[in-house]
């Protein structure tokens, strides 16, 4: 594999990559914490089920700015995750609820179908609220920033479903057919996304 893809490891040499994606690379290596991993930190008050999706958008905009002074923070190297104490409720806690709340009457993508995918209802994407994973593998075609310095390749999860009708889709039998494929919740996506990461993946 490497030497199909030799540039996966040069273009980290690059000084406009090194600049541009400076972050992912920390984070590939294993030298900087993922971003969820940050909002994970940012605490957020409320009872966030009972309170008006307006209120729930206003804290949204002020954890987030709160998010980026601590990635700042970070950044600069004055702190380390694990110096934060993780709260009892975070801006990542507030994320879920407002994501769960646009698939009540879903408007997660620009058809704005409206449906309640909580009620099994589908639209567009002919999806209810659950996620179905067709593959996941070791992914060696994606962008070289992707494959990383060891070869690892991308850690790749497919998803069947999609918004877009492309005529010429390389992956319409799970783009278009959404029945197909396993159904899986958080936690069973998190633990593949991990196994993905601990036998070599570098993203």
């Amino acid at each position: 594999m490497f030497l199909l893809r030799f540039n996966a490891a040069r273009v980290w040499r690059a000084d406009e990559v090194k600049n541009r994606l400076g972050w992912y690379y920390k984070v590939m290596t294993d030298s900087a914490p993922a971003r969820f991993l940050i909002c994970g930190r940012v605490p957020v008050e409320g009872d966030l089920g009972s309170l008006p999706t307006s209120d729930l958008w206003r804290k949204h905009v002020e954890a987030s700015n709160e998010l980026r002074g601590v990635l700042r923070v970070i950044e600069a190297g004055a702190t380390r995750l694990a110096d934060l104490e993780a709260p009892d409720q975070s801006l990542l806690d507030l994320k879920v609820e407002l994501a769960n709340r646009m698939v009540s009457e879903c408007h997660l993508c620009e058809w704005r179908c409206g449906v309640d995918r909580w009620q099994g209802k589908k639209g567009v994407c002919k999806l209810d609220a659950r996620s179905r994973i067709t593959s996941y593998f070791h992914h060696f075609g994606e962008e070289a920033p992707l494959i990383g310095e060891n070869m690892g390749g991308s850690g790749t999860i497919f998803f069947s479903g999609c918004v877009f009708h492309c005529v010429f889709c390389q992956n319409h039998d799970i783009s278009q057919r959404p029945e197909v494929g396993q159904v899986a919740d958080g936690p069973a996506i998190a633990d593949i996304a991990e196994k993905l990461r601990n036998t070599g993946a570098a993203t």
